[in-house]
């Protein structure tokens, strides 16, 4: 029992800690796009916006910059941590609704975010954003 009583609190404490994560990622991706690089792997990280792929911190931070002003509105949100061998990583599954400015509307999206630990610190290595409408 103490091992499954230390899980369920590994759990919870993972889940609230991407959900902190989450508030600041899309906190910055709303309103503070020049330092979303930041977020993410030197060297590996990789978007697929609806299809189309990106890769690189700041190639993804221009591409993010390109696109109108957003506001993020979370319904749901996952976490779990990742068994992989050689990887401190977590799994983060999150649905909600965007609105950008302008023509691009309202959207439901999901958005998968896979964070790995660089330099001691949880950054996203793969990130997968798509509208469901």
């Amino acid at each position: 029992m103490a091992a499954a009583s230390a899980l369920t609190k590994e759990d919870e404490e993972v889940c609230q800690s991407t959900n902190e994560f989450v508030k600041i990622y899309h906190k910055t991706v709303d309103q503070n796009r020049s330092r979303l690089n930041h977020l993410y792997c030197l060297q590996k990280a990789t978007l697929v916006w609806n299809g189309t792929p990106v890769e690189g911190p700041d190639d993804i931070q221009a591409f993010w910059e390109k696109l109108p002003t957003s506001t993020h509105r979370m319904n749901t949100l996952d976490a779990q941590k990742m068994v992989v061998p050689n990887m401190d990583g977590i799994l983060i599954t999150i649905t909600g609704n965007v609105t950008f400015d302008g023509p691009a509307g309202d959207h439901v999206f999901t958005h998968s975010l896979v964070l790995e630990k660089e330099d001691g610190i949880y950054k996203v290595r793969s990130d997968q954003y798509r509208f469901l409408d």
